[in-house]
This record gives C-alpha cells, structure tokens and sequence, in this order.
C-alpha cells in the first residue's frame, strides 16, 4: 500500500506541476475518462504490487512481458501507430533479456534442490 500511496502521490504532484500553466477547462466526459484512467491505473498497479509479493520476482516478471504486446496492440487500434523496426527490436531484446535471466535462474534452483 505504501508503495501504490507514493507512486499515486508522485504522479498526482507532477501532473498538478505540468497542467498548471497550461489547464483548460474539460466536459464532463472527459473528467470521467480521467477518473477512469486514475482507477485502472491505480487497480493496475496494486495487482502488480500484489503479484509481486505474493511469488518471486523470476517468476512473475515473464508476465510484465506482455504489457510491451499490449501496448503495440492498443497503440495500433487506437492511435494508428506501428512500432518502428528499431522499437521491436529493442522489445525483443527486452523480452529476451528477462526470458534468459528466468531460465537461467529456474536451472539454478533446480542444481540446489538436487
């Protein structure tokens, strides 16, 4: 909780610090897009923190994987946008950093336990 408190204090400050010299006023829609994004956000990020203490870090941080697959996904429905080829490259490079550090890390468990 104290690390989703400080996260959502930080985000809010920055955010006050930014919209101020440049706030115009809103309709109604978009305060409740905005209030929908702080409560996924926020949902989001508990169930991360949760995951995170419930099991190891090696064996959850697999899954943090598809967030870079569903940004493409909502960055292409949504915004039109296609990753460049340097983009993907970097992903999968990303992706097979943290695939190499978890099979590595489940070899070593399995020499300890033998």
């Amino acid at each position: 909780m104290t690390s989703l408190f400080y996260s959502a204090l930080f985000g809010a400050v920055l955010i006050n610090v930014m919209v101020f010299f440049i706030w115009e006023p809103v309709s109604m829609k978009a305060w409740i897009m905005m209030a929908s994004v702080a409560i996924l956000g926020s949902l989001g990020q508990f169930f991360t923190i949760k995951g995170y203490s419930n099991v190891e870090a090696s064996v959850a941080a697999p899954f943090t994987y598809i967030s870079l697959i569903m940004a493409t996904f909502w960055g292409i429905l949504i915004f039109g946008e296609f990753p460049t080829s340097s983009t993907l490259i970097g992903a999968l490079v990303i992706a097979a950093s943290g695939l190499y550090v978890w099979h590595r890390e489940t070899r070593i468990k399995k020499r300890a336990k033998s």
